[in-house]
């Protein structure tokens, strides 16, 4: 799997199985080449859904096929209309945007040590904690428990946009999973406070070490907080005058790639996107 099929994926983590009656099919047009079946979905507020995917390839040394399996865990980003999701977009950058607010007063609080400000975030939600006023009930939480369970064995990656792709990064570095983020806002600073919540150790090692961020220009989501890992910036393919707004669209990302990148399983020849504040097609 390659970083357009991670992004097909997000996609296809905003609707349900429920809403769109042949998914298998979709999956087939947007996976062409590859097996793709829905193991589960989401029970809660957040959409989700695990996929097992099955890709071969011709392995001309072995003069044979050789085929690849992994489970991937999509999940949906922000739905502007749901005041659930916006709160839950505020909650979870809530200290790594007031300490960019505080740094203009302070400007010294720029060149603290990412071990400072972890320290000091997680002391205040360990004072939280011990006052008996956390909230626990994150988006995540279902999905966290879920990826737990997953045999240690089988290959996962945690994968979403925007919101999504944040939750996938949390989910990743809590659990040890590997995460591909299309999109996200960063998670540098603030996921001390999601280690304290879940009593998960270290300075963000499994988010430097296994995460993937595609982060586009122009785009401000991708400014609440800095990234680890490894980050993939590209440009925004927007017209002259054209709105911000549509450097965050998933479908405007996957045709830069296609259009850029190419793809290299030579199923899709084209693609076309245009972005409108009040339509949109793609």
């Amino acid at each position: 799997l390659d970083l357009k099929d991670f992004a097909m994926l997000s996609m296809v983590s905003y609707m349900t199985p429920a809403e769109v009656r042949d998914m298998p099919g979709l999956l087939q047009e947007l996976l062409p080449g590859k097996k793709a079946v829905i193991r589960h979905s989401s029970s809660g507020h957040r959409k989700w859904v695990e996929l097992d995917i099955e890709s071969c390839t011709w392995d001309r040394r072995r003069k044979a096929t050789a085929c690849h399996q992994s489970t991937v865990i999509a999940v949906s980003g922000t739905d502007p209309s749901d005041v659930q999701d916006i709160l839950e977009n505020i909650r979870m950058w809530t200290e790594p945007v007031m300490m960019e607010i505080f740094s203009v007063v302070f400007p010294i609080v720029r060149v603290w040590p990412r071990d400072t400000m972890a320290l000091l975030i997680g002391g205040i939600h360990r004072v939280i904690k011990w006052m008996d006023l956390q909230e626990d009930e994150w988006h995540y939480r279902e999905i966290l428990d879920h990826v737990r369970q997953i045999p240690a064995d089988r290959e996962v990656v945690v994968t979403g946009h925007s919101l999504g792709g944040g939750i996938a990064l949390v989910v990743g570095a809590l659990s040890g999973r590997q995460a591909v983020a299309i999109q996200p806002p960063g998670l540098y600073h603030a996921l001390p406070k999601h280690q304290e919540h879940s009593s998960s150790g270290g300075l963000g090692r499994d988010l430097h070490q296994s995460s993937v961020s595609l982060v586009v220009e122009s785009d401000f989501i991708s400014n609440f907080d800095g990234h680890g890992g490894l980050k993939q910036t590209i440009t925004c393919d927007r017209p002259a005058g054209g709105s911000a707004l549509g450097c965050h669209s998933l479908e405007g990302t996957i045709c830069h790639m296609l259009r850029h990148c190419g793809d290299q399983d030579a199923h899709f020849t084209s693609c076309r996107h245009e972005f409108d504040i009040g339509v949109g097609s793609a």
